[in-house]
C-alpha cells in the first residue's frame, strides 16, 4: 500500500532545499554506481554507510546520500518530491533542511538502538524521507490523499482522510519492525524512527516554526476537508440568490485524458494541461470579492474569467444540422430532412471549432436573436468541415471565430464545455487566458 499527496501547490514559493536534495541524491548515485567498478560498491557502503555496530562520525550523514540500486533511488526521490515540495512551501526552506537532518539522523539512531550488533552497512534516505512525511501529515493532516492498494494482481486508488492513512501506515511498520526486524531486507525501525521525529517536531514547534500562506484556502481560512477542485472551497459566503447587476466568476479546471494522470500531474504542475472543463463558481459577487477569488485561483493553477452578468451569454438550444451552405441572404443550415434555415450573418457571435478523440470534427455556429447553437458533425456532414470552413471564410472573412479550435477532447461533453467556456471570453469582451 502506498499513499500519496497528489495535491496542488499551496502557494507560489519554490522548494529549492526539495529539488536540491534529489539532486545531491542523484549526483551522488552516479557518481558512486557509474563511475566505479561494480567490484567497488561494496567497499563504498561500507565506508560510507552507517554500521550499527561501528557507527562513525561521517556516516551519520554519508549514509543518507547513498542508494544501492535505481529502484531504490527512484522510490525515495518520488516521496521526497511529492510530500517534501508543500511541507517546504510551507515552513520554508531553513526549517524543512534541518528537520529533514534530525529525521534522519532519528532514523539511524532507531535502528541502531534496536540492532546494536548489526554489521551490515545501512543507506539509503528513507529514514529522512518518513521524517518529511510525518512533517506532511503534521501541517496538512486535515486533507484527503490518494491511497494506491494492490492485492495480487488487482490494485486501485482510494480517497482517504491522510490522518487516518498516516496512523495505518506507521502501525503496520511498527508491526514490520517488531516482528520480522532480523529477517527483512528494509529497515523498518529507521523508517518509524524518521517519521516519529519529524511528526513530532512539527507538531511540538507549531508555533515557533514559519508559516506561510496556503494562497487557495478560503478567505475565513476555514481547513479544506479535500485538495480536489471544489467550488465552494473558494468562495466567501457566496450569495444563495446571484444578483443580476452583479459579477459571475468562471473558472477552468484542467481534465487530462484519465483520472490517474490528473492526480499525479496536478500535484506537481497545477494548470499546465491541454484540456479543461469550465465551472461557474460564483454569482453576484462585488468587484472586490471577485477580484480576490480571481487572484487566488490564478495562482492556485486555475485560468479565471470575471465579467459582468449582464454580459453573460445565455445557454442556447442546440440545432443539429447535416450541409451548411451559403448564399446572397446568409448562411444556409439543412437538417437530417433537409428542412432549410437561414442564418444571417449579423445575428452570428461566434464560430467554434474541435474535434473529439477518435478526430471527429465538429462545428459549431452560435447566434442572438433567437439564441440558437447549430452544430455539423464531421461524422454526418454531407461536405467535409475543412471545405464548409473554407467557404464559409471566402464568403463571409469578418464572420467571428473560426480560429483553430482545440483538438482530441476525450469526450463530447468535454468539447462542449470547452465551447461553453471560449462563448462565455468572447461574450463578455475579455481575452482568453491559458
Amino acid at each position: 500500500m502506498l499513499f500519496l499527496p497528489f495535491d496542488r501547490k499551496i502557494n507560489d514559493r519554490v522548494p529549492w532545499v526539495i529539488w536540491g536534495l534529489m539532486a545531491v541524491n542523484v549526483a551522488v548515485f552516479i557518481l558512486v554506481n557509474w563511475f566505479h567498478s561494480p567490484g567497488r560498491l561494496p567497499s563504498i557502503f561500507l565506508n560510507h554507510g552507517a554500521i550499527p555496530a561501528e557507527l562513525h562520525g561521517s556516516a551519520w550523514v554519508t549514509h543518507l546520500f547513498l542508494h544501492a540500486n535505481e529502484g531504490h533511488l527512484l522510490g525515495n526521490m518520488a516521496f521526497l518530491l511529492l510530500f517534501g515540495m508543500n511541507v517546504e512551501r510551507k515552513i520554508g526552506p531553513a526549517a524543512t533542511l534541518a528537520i529533514y537532518l534530525v529525521s534522519g539522523f532519528a532514523a539511524l539512531a532507531a535502528f541502531a538502538y534496536f540492532n546494536p550488533l548489526f554489521r551490515q552497512p545501512l543507506i539509503g534516505a528513507s529514514g529522512a524521507i518518513s521524517g518529511v512525511v510525518g512533517m506532511y501529515l503534521v501541517l496538512f493532516r486535515r486533507r484527503v490523499v490518494d491511497v494506491l492498494w494492490w492485492a495480487f494482481v488487482v490494485a486501485g486508488i482510494v480517497r482517504l482522510p491522510a490522518l487516518f492513512v498516516a496512523t495505518f501506515w506507521f502501525a503496520l511498520e511498527v508491526l514490520q519492525a517488531v516482528l520480522f526486524n532480523k529477517y527483512a531486507e528494509v529497515a523498518h525501525w529507521a523508517h518509524v524512527g524518521g517519521f516519529a521525529a519529524g511528526y513530532l517536531i512539527v507538531l511540538a514547534g507549531r508555533k515557533i516554526l514559519p508559516s506561510h500562506s496556503e494562497i487557495y484556502a478560503s478567505v475565513d481560512e476555514a481547513p479544506r476537508k479535500a485538495d480536489r477542485f471544489e467550488e465552494k472551497a473558494y468562495i466567501p459566503e457566496a450569495p444563495a440568490a446571484p444578483k443580476s447587476d452583479g459579477f459571475r466568476l468562471v473558472a477552468r479546471e484542467w481534465k487530462p485524458l484519465t483520472s490517474g494522470i490528473r492526480r499525479i500531474v496536478d500535484g506537481v504542475l497545477p494548470g499546465s494541461g491541454a484540456f479543461a472543463t469550465a465551472s461557474r463558481i460564483a454569482a453576484g459577487l462585488a468587484p472586490p470579492q471577485a477580484e480576490d477569488l480571481r487572484s487566488r485561483l490564478e495562482r492556485a493553477g486555475f485560468p479565471v474569467l470575471i465579467q459582468p452578468q449582464e454580459r453573460e451569454v445565455p445557454s442556447a438550444p442546440l440545432v443539429f444540422i447535416d450541409a451548411l451552405s451559403t448564399d446572397p441572404g446568409g448562411l444556409v443550415a439543412r437538417d437530417a430532412v433537409s428542412a432549410r434555415r437561414v442564418i444571417e450573418p449579423g445575428s452570428v457571435i461566434r464560430i467554434q471549432k474541435g474535434s473529439t478523440r477518435g478526430g471527429v470534427p465538429i462545428l459549431d455556429i452560435v447566434t442572438r436573436d433567437p439564441w440558437r447553437r447549430y452544430r455539423l458533425s464531421g461524422a454526418t456532414s454531407a461536405v467535409p468541415l475543412a471545405e464548409t470552413i473554407r467557404i464559409l471564410r471566402a464568403s463571409f472573412p469578418k464572420l467571428p471565430g473560426l480560429e483553430d479550435g482545440p483538438v482530441g477532447f476525450e469526450k463530447l461533453s468535454d468539447l462542449d464545455e470547452y465551447f461553453g467556456w471560449e462563448l462565455q471570453v468572447a461574450g463578455s469582451g475579455a481575452k482568453a487566458q491559458a
